[in-house]
């Protein structure tokens, strides 16, 4: 629990006739990480690799262009796996999607055409008077007035003819008048438009293209039918036959790995120390015993296995996103099992709010067998009881000060001079614990690598830690020292004040004068502590707001209209200040571990072990 699974690197040394089936044991037995093994020559991928592949690279584009995703892991040969594959009608969708592509491109040409024709449907003139080449014509809608535009054509004694379709006007002139023409109509209208080249008049040619358009359209819905159908009948299978090809895909690269010679192959790896026999087993049954397994004495780091039991597993989850521990390092689960959920429960603190996040870890329980989220509502749902359990210290339900309408004894009223003094020492006690763990963690490391220095310097910081708070706390008479104070009445402040001497001594001894520098930081990470009593008074005080919203059944319908609108947002409010407690309690219950606490002990840096298994179960 505390340790690190033991863990061995293994070399199996194979006849070359038999790497086929040593791949097959190796992923059978699932638990080894296979490594690359150093050498001048790699053994090449299974022959069947190249077939896998590019029957890959077809049905990853095909389920990328239908955005299938997901697929199962199931057991089936190569040549199952093939054959499943090849019953998913690629071709026909290709043939859709070529369909679908051209009837797009189709309706976006007529679609075009349309809004070029559309402004010019009103206009009643014929094509070969347009290109005749005897007139000139401008298509454009007038400044002020019509009447303005003709004025000025008047004025300037350039015969015209004007005719027009909606905000437009298209103006003819002869060609011969075309440098008189144009600088008025540049000065008396704006938002020429081209005249656009027709075979017919505008209008017929306008209902053509409007025709191919809406059929076009047609053609692009019933492609985009048929897909769905066929995506229907065949996604299931296309994100099997995907999972099970990768699978294979993997087994046929596996040999890469390998190291080779004319007549053998050698494989290097890790396997926890308990499974070496079974893998030793394992390979020998697969190869008719033509192989030789053996531990290999290196300097190698290994990779890191924790090794929890069940019910605090899913803290595992907060030591990976941090970094995994080394070879040589504790495993913290346990301890973060056991203040993450205390912290959190400290800082939310309500009956109600507790529940609900039971509540809400057994439906993700209920909805996810493993990952991310299953580890989430492990986590949730003993940090949900504790904030349950510190809900009835304070006597806290939503906020209100009496759960189910009965009063409590309330053991510290977060909201009264007297209990927040009392959380405050509370919480300054917890955090002189929760740091002297820290460095007895430190020691402990340091002494079982005989690490002796190190392990004085741990000490030494120990020392330091608890002799100068108990010293400050007994000399002090300050409030929140209080239960500090009681902690170390057994001893006169002469005790606890030479023992931060001590403590100081030794830190200069080990890790040099310079290092006293950072006590200050030691008082700050304590007092860093009393975010757990800020966040809880904020949180309590937000519910306190939300239940001064009325809530005043009446029959009167405004009366029974406000009071469901008044209810409602009730409701959304105490989900969203529920959402926000869960979110600041798990970050800052998170920051104290992280910041805090890790910092006296912890460097982390291991390696994730990746087994065959993971492989087989498409997490890599």
């Amino acid at each position: 629990m505390l340790k690190l699974e033991p863990m061995s690197k293994v070399r199996i040394i194979a006849a070359k006739a038999q790497t086929e089936r040593l791949v097959g044991a190796l992923y059978s037995f699932g638990g080894v990480e296979v490594r690359q093994t150093a050498s001048e020559r790699q053994e090449r991928p299974a022959e069947e690799f190249g077939e896998i592949s590019r029957e890959l690279v077809r049905l990853r584009a095909l389920a990328e262009r239908l955005a299938v995703k997901g697929g199962k892991i199931r057991k089936a040969t190569l040549a199952e796996a093939l054959e499943e594959a090849r019953q998913i009608p690629a071709q026909e969708f290709e043939n859709l999607f070529a369909q679908a592509a051209k009837a797009r491109q189709e309706a976006e040409r007529a679609g075009s055409r349309a809004s070029e024709l559309e402004p010019f449907k009103g206009l009643n003139v014929k094509q070969e008077t347009l290109r005749n080449g005897l007139l000139s014509f401008h298509y454009a809608k007038p400044r002020k007035t019509a009447k303005d535009v003709e004025a000025a054509f008047a004025k300037a004694r350039v015969p015209f003819q004007a005719q027009q379709a909606g905000e437009y006007f298209l103006y003819a002139f002869p060609k011969a008048r075309e440098a008189q023409a144009k600088p008025i109509l540049e000065a008396q209208t704006t938002g020429a438009l081209g005249i656009p080249q027709a075979n017919a008049s505008f209008k017929s040619e306008l209902a053509e293209a409007r025709a191919l358009q809406a059929s076009a359209l047609r053609d692009l819905e019933q492609a985009g039918e048929k897909i769905a159908a066929l995506k229907r009948k065949h996604a299931a299978r296309l994100a099997d036959s995907i999972k099970a090809l990768e699978l294979h895909s993997r087994k046929a690269q596996l040999p890469s790995r390998f190291a080779a010679s004319d007549f053998a192959v050698t494989v290097e790896g890790w396997v926890p120390s308990k499974n070496f026999g079974k893998l030793e087993k394992a390979v020998a049954e697969a190869t008719a015993g033509k192989t030789v397994v053996e531990k290999v004495a290196t300097k190698e780091h290994p990779p890191s296995v924790l090794d929890n039991p069940k019910a605090i597993r899913p803290f595992e989850f907060l030591v990976r996103f941090f970094s995994l521990p080394s070879e040589h390092e504790l495993d913290p689960t346990i301890f973060i099992s056991m203040t993450f959920p205390v912290f959190f429960g400290m800082i939310l603190g309500d009956v109600g709010y507790g529940l609900c996040a039971v509540l809400l870890a057994l439906f993700l329980r209920s909805k996810f067998k493993k990952g991310f989220y299953r580890d989430v509502s492990g986590m949730m749902l003993l940090s949900g009881l504790s904030t349950t359990a510190f809900g009835f210290v304070y006597t806290e339900f939503f906020g209100f000060n009496n759960i189910f309408g009965y009063h409590w004894t309330t053991l510290i009223h977060r909201l009264e001079a007297e209990g927040l003094a009392e959380l405050m020492a509370l919480v300054i006690f917890i955090g002189m614990l929760h740091l002297a763990l820290g460095f007895i963690i430190g020691a402990v490391t340091a002494y079982r690598e005989k690490e002796w220095k190190h392990a004085v310097a741990k000490t030494s910081w120990l020392f330091a830690e608890i002799g100068l708070i108990a010293f400050l706390a007994s000399s002090a008479g300050i409030t929140f020292f209080e239960l500090i104070v009681q902690f170390t009445a057994f001893a006169p402040g002469w005790f606890w004040g030479a023992l931060g001497v001590i403590g100081m001594a030794g830190i200069a001894a080990t890790e040099g004068a310079v290092a006293l520098m950072e006590l200050p930081g030691l008082f700050s990470n304590l007092f860093s502590y009393l975010r757990i009593m800020a966040l809880g008074v904020s949180a309590v005080i937000l519910a306190l707001i939300i239940d001064k919203i009325p809530l005043q059944p009446s029959l009167e319908p405004m009366g029974l209209l406000s009071f469901i609108l008044f209810a409602a947002f009730f409701v959304l409010a105490h989900i969203g200040a529920l959402m926000l407690g869960l979110f600041e309690s798990s970050i800052q219950s998170l920051r104290l571990h992280y910041v805090e606490f890790f910092s006296k002990f912890y460097r982390g840096g291991g390696i994730a072990f990746n087994p065959l298994s993971r492989e087989m179960e498409g997490e890599v």
